[in-house]
């Protein structure tokens, strides 16, 4: 929270704490950041570029969408496959997407 704004932390953490729900890009944040952690101490063939944060900040969008384009097959993968597939969210690569804009036509 000190990251969002330094002079409201502890007062953003207690609305947090009270309702994740109700911050659900925090919430996709702190998830993703917790993964990261995970990612770095248990994966160890799983190599992490430094655009991790990057990665799930983007991932955090899958909120509000259903679909996400990506080649990516390290870390972006892994997160997307852990945490948000199996919310029924979908990763297409850039080849799939485009097979898929020309079938749905």
């Amino acid at each position: 929270m000190r990251v969002v704004d330094k002079e409201r932390a502890a007062e953003l953490a207690d609305l947090w704490e009270a309702n994740p729900e109700g911050l659900p890009y925090y919430t996709a944040f702190v998830e993703g950041f917790v993964y990261s952690q995970y990612y770095a101490a248990i994966e160890h063939n799983g190599r992490l570029d430094g655009n991790e944060q990057a990665d799930y900040e983007q991932l955090a969008h899958l909120i509000w969408a259903d679909v996400v384009v990506s080649d990516d097959q390290a870390f972006f993968r892994s997160a997307f496959d852990t945490l948000w597939k199996p919310r029924s969210k979908r990763m297409e690569s850039a080849v799939s997407f485009a097979e898929l804009l020309e079938t749905t036509r």
